[in-house]
């Protein structure tokens, strides 16, 4: 039963991240269209909208390295590491690494998000 709940976690997580992928690479081009089209050369606090493309970058960052991760984590597990040896260790890292990393891309994209929308609010024509 473990090995069932373990395997809807795993593609939980790799649903999660697709999504933020997603949702961090189609906020860019988004704001990169309206800063573009809408908001144009007269824009102000543009300082707000670089925030929110490098928060969307950073999220798109976090979620790349975290599927590297995940797949050198998985392939360590297969070779059933003895517990305290240095494979184990390494496991345990990249484990870590992975299960750190999906929050934090989230928390970078909801950052840009609020970023984009501050920007957004300041440079609507009125």
């Amino acid at each position: 039963m473990n090995d069932g709940l373990d395997s809807m976690v795993e593609k939980m997580e790799a649903v999660f991240d697709k999504a933020i992928l997603t949702l961090s690479g189609g906020a860019l081009g988004l704001s990169l269209t309206f800063y573009h089209d809408i908001a144009g050369k007269h824009s102000v606090e543009v300082n707000l909208l670089r925030t929110a493309w490098i928060a969307w970058l950073i999220s798109i960052i976090f979620v790349l390295i975290s599927f590297f991760t995940s797949i050198l984590a998985l392939r360590f597990a297969r070779k059933k590491p003895a517990p305290k040896s240095f494979l184990a260790m390494t496991l345990l890292f990249f484990n870590r690494v992975t299960i750190c990393l999906s929050p934090l891309a989230a928390a970078a994209f909801v950052w840009g998000v609020f970023q984009a929308i501050r920007f957004a609010n300041m440079n609507i024509p009125q």
